[in-house]
């Protein structure tokens, strides 16, 4: 049977539609197994991401602590060198005995004169800001008419996470200084007890300021401390005398830092002896 040329052109048509319509299928087919493939390497690197991101974490949570420790090591150090130079310094300064001259055959030698130990202590556990400022003392000192107070300001340290430095600076001066100062709360004729008191840091640096202004105002010490939160920590500045007592500064301190990080508890212990003439 004759085809007209039309229908011969519609299959023709048919055939050329089915062919690539048998190969777009093939070429959907070939793209999905390919996107199949790129997700799972897509997936497989995710996992690698994610493992090398656990990896990094748990490297960064371990090496706090290692350098934490360096650094606490480093400050123990810092505050035993601290203490040394302090006892070179004081050795240097204190005047070499001198040998009675010789007097005549038969005389009685003049005796030294008498020193006795003149010991202020407290004994403190107060909360204060970072950056504030801890005032204690007011005692009496061992030169009369003098009085003795001490600063504690607390920080954190920067280079050691979760440490806290805290700064001490003791300073003698008259008596009527206290009241210039506005200190005269802290004034007490106890020797072993401390009045207290918390300044902001514009208040103690106006403070150290002002006393730098008064006559006869002088820093005895200015000893420094790196602790971490909740460990306690010793120094000691100055050296002993020939009767075996230590003569100069010693600080126990245990800092606490509270949950927000801007406050810390202070469990102080500061203790300063000081040499005078004996009492008749």
């Amino acid at each position: 049977m004759r085809r007209h040329p039309v229908q011969l052109l519609l299959i023709a048509a048919l055939i050329i539609a089915v062919f690539f319509g048998v190969q777009s299928v093939g070429k959907l087919r070939a793209t999905r197994e390919q996107l199949a493939d790129s997700n799972r390497e897509l997936e497989r690197i995710r996992q690698e991401l994610k493992d090398l991101k656990a990896e990094g974490v748990t490297r960064n949570a371990r090496q706090p602590v290692i350098d934490s420790a360096a650094e606490l090591e480093l400050a123990r150090l810092r505050n035993e060198v601290t203490r040394l130079r302090a006892e070179q310094k004081a050795a240097a300064l204190r005047p070499a005995p001198v040998a009675p001259a010789p007097g005549p055959a038969g005389a009685t030698p003049t005796p030294a004169p008498r020193t006795e130990i003149h010991s202020v202590s407290a004994e403190v556990s107060a909360t204060v800001g970072l950056g504030h400022a801890l005032a204690v003392g007011g005692w009496e000192s061992a030169k009369p008419g003098r009085r003795v107070i001490g600063l504690m300001v607390p920080e954190a340290s920067p280079e050691t996470p979760g440490a806290v430095t805290l700064t001490t600076r003791l300073i003698e001066l008259p008596d009527a200084a206290l009241d210039a100062l506005g200190l005269q709360g802290l004034r007490t004729a106890q020797t072993n007890q401390s009045g207290t008191g918390s300044l902001t840091p514009e208040q103690w640096k106006e403070l150290l300021a002002k006393a730098g202004q008064l006559e006869g105002v002088e820093t005895i010490a200015t000893p420094r401390i790196l602790t971490a939160n909740g460990q306690a920590a010793k120094l000691s500045i100055g050296q002993e005398n020939s009767a075996g007592v230590h003569l100069g500064t010693q600080i126990s301190v245990t800092p606490t830092l509270d949950p927000a990080g801007t406050a810390v508890r202070l469990d102080l212990h500061l203790e300063l002896n000081q040499e005078r003439p004996a009492k008749p």
